[in-house]
């Protein structure tokens, strides 16, 4: 963990803090055995905590002083939990300063923060990078494994219904348009030319 990160799953009962020691403002991800296991992320300004989601188990985290997110080794990919990773920025990414806490109150959502679907025969989405580009950094995303049509950005004030056309172009440019294989399986987006 970043030395200025400090994960706290102990002082409260229904969530969790990660504490920012230091200056900086930290962007920061984290991936763990429960409602994280499909990662989730923050930022959290200098000398301040932000709340996240209960951790359980084995928690992997990756922090990067703002505006830098956690990238995979290659450094074009944001950083997906395993491996090293490198700092650096996606210049697509709006530069807003914007901290959201976790919204855990709907049972009905899932949190998985970033997701990327899971077919292997069209290109996969970024949900939670698509959120951050459209709404800001601390944006989430939420959704229902067994509903498709359920995935949402959530920002301090609303939940924000995906449209996975717009998520597709612009992950991949204006002529990608979604695709879906399944309606009850929300894993099962994909963008095609």
């Amino acid at each position: 963990m970043h030395e200025c990160l400090q994960l706290d799953n102990h002082s409260n009962s229904l969530g969790a803090f990660f504490e920012n020691h230091c200056n900086e403002k930290i962007n920061f991800k984290y991936y763990d055995q429960g409602s994280c296991r499909n990662g989730c992320g923050d930022t959290v300004r200098g000398n301040a905590k932000v709340s996240a989601l209960k951790t359980r188990g084995q928690i992997r985290t990756a922090a990067c002083v703002w505006p830098d997110w956690p990238m995979d080794s290659s450094g074009k990919k944001m950083w997906q939990g395993q491996g090293s990773y490198s700092c650096g920025f996606d210049s697509k990414t709006q530069n807003q300063d914007q901290t959201v806490n976790n919204d855990s109150g709907n049972p009905q959502y899932e949190h998985n923060s970033p997701t990327r679907s899971r077919s292997k025969s069209g290109l996969g989405l970024d949900l939670a990078k698509y959120c951050i580009q459209k709404y800001g950094y601390g944006t989430d995303v939420f959704n229902n494994r067994s509903d498709a049509y359920s995935w949402r950005c959530i920002t301090q004030r609303s939940k924000i219904q995906i449209n996975m056309d717009d998520a597709c172009q612009l992950q991949y440019g204006r002529r990608y348009k979604a695709e879906l294989k399944d309606r009850y399986d929300s894993y099962t987006w994909s963008c095609y030319e």
